[in-house]
């Protein structure tokens, strides 16, 4: 993979910056790569007034990009400035990587133009935290504000905001709906949101199942971070499960800090706390009443819809803390038949043990059963699979070897192969 020169350009008060992207083998090489369509550039678009304040480096391009360059096992050579400190971590960075899944990804070599070393913003103050305006970053946001974060260091002055990074079938109405939603909400704290239109999430292609995709979106996040180092000198990434999860969930946890720069510290936030503390937490702060949105499937507006997994769950936490009837965004009464029907592959079972077990404690036993029950039915949906695949290899593997057969043999042994055309 080459990554090309950085190009910028102005127009209509918009700032993008992008490169080209050059695959050596553009997934060709890789079993049933055809599905594998990337853009030929990568871009960042934002408001032009941060012309004279983003970094000029690779940074955001490479952090961005290299977990691909891993899967499809493509050296990488940056044609521009990159971070020394960046470039130290991506060694460590692409270890742990290949220690946990080294069937997905390999290390490769990574080389650049030129090597930038030694922070360079000492004048540079201030903290910029990810702000999706779900519960995990309205969480890191609402720590860090100047009434909950003593240290003045620490305070969050910037929020950054991805538009569609993390959902699927938003309209873009929705999206500039909660943009000016939470512009205004954000100012009335002293915070700014900055908010950044990026393709990188198509460049994260994989060929199946969504554990892959977990072990990469959060470089979306933290390699766009990296733009800002000339505008604060810290990154917070809010942390959407505990350090006690499994690897596919937890993996960010160790990744994303490695992508600090010399000159931008990229730290975890939140990675002990659960979501139903984080919630209670949050509930505190009338800002989120009309701004909390959790739904990566169907938003509507400033609204979560009362189908998808994360929307189920959380209305009824809200119900069982006591403060559903606050929240504008979520539905007024709970789904405790999406409860039951809320299937998760194997890899992700263990996520409705949680609620189940918050459920339970706070007294809430018809809610606890209908996870268990999720649960029962998930992994029942999960030896269903297996059972399939299985005679599916024990009804095909024969008939495609006896097939492999006949052809070798109709190359060695020209009587078989006049037998055959006798016989047809």
């Amino acid at each position: 993979m080459i990554i090309h020169p950085i190009e910028k350009k102005i127009a209509d008060g918009v700032l993008e910056l992008s490169a080209s992207i050059q695959w050596e083998h553009n997934g060709v090489g890789y079993k049933n790569s055809t599905w594998f369509t990337p853009p030929e550039r990568l871009w960042y678009r934002l408001d032009e007034k941060y012309a004279d304040t983003l970094s000029d480096n690779h940074n955001a391009f490479l952090g961005s990009l290299l977990v691909m360059a891993m899967f499809f096992k493509e050296d990488v050579h940056v044609k521009g400035n990159i971070s020394g400190q960046l470039l130290y971590n991506l060694r460590e960075y692409q270890r742990t990587l290949h220690f946990w899944r080294p069937d997905w990804f390999s290390v490769v070599n990574v080389t650049c133009d030129t090597i930038v070393s030694g922070t360079t913003n000492f004048a540079v103050s201030g903290s910029m935290c990810s702000y999706s305006g779900g519960i995990d970053s309205s969480h890191t946001l609402w720590t860090h504000l100047p009434k909950n974060e003593p240290l003045t260091d620490f305070q969050v002055t910037h929020a950054l905001h991805i538009p569609g990074f993390d959902t699927d079938g938003e309209s873009l109405e929705t999206q500039k709906l909660k943009i000016d939603t939470y512009t205004k909400g954000l100012e009335a704290e002293g915070v700014a949101l900055v908010v950044v239109w990026s393709n990188t999430r198509a460049f994260h292609q994989f060929d199946f199942g969504e554990e892959k995709g977990y072990f990469a979106w959060g470089s979306n996040v933290a390699g766009t971070s990296l733009l800002f180092e000339n505008l604060v000198n810290r990154f917070y990434f809010s942390a959407d499960n505990q350090h006690d999860d499994p690897i596919a969930l937890t993996i960010n946890h160790t990744l994303l800090p490695l992508l600090s720069t010399d000159n931008l510290k990229v730290v975890l936030d939140g990675g002990t706390i659960s979501k139903y503390e984080k919630i209670s937490d949050i509930a505190q702060w009338e800002s989120t009443y009309d701004k909390l949105m959790v739904c990566y499937k169907s938003p509507d507006g400033l609204h979560n819809c009362d189908t998808c997994v994360k929307c189920i769950r959380t209305t009824a936490v809200l119900e069982t803390l006591g403060v559903l009837d606050r929240y504008t965004t979520f539905p007024s009464i709970t789904n405790p038949k999406g409860m039951r029907l809320s299937l998760y592959p194997r890899e992700f079972v263990y996520c409705m043990k949680k609620p189940r077990n918050f459920f339970f404690r706070n007294g809430e036993y018809g809610y606890a059963l209908n996870y268990q029950c999720a649960i029962f039915l998930s992994w029942v949906n999960v030896y269903y699979y297996d059972v399939t695949k299985f005679f599916e290899w024990i009804y095909i593997s024969p008939i495609q070897l006896l097939f492999k057969l006949s052809h070798v043999l109709k190359r060695r042994l020209p009587l078989y192969d006049k037998l055959l055309l006798l016989i047809k």
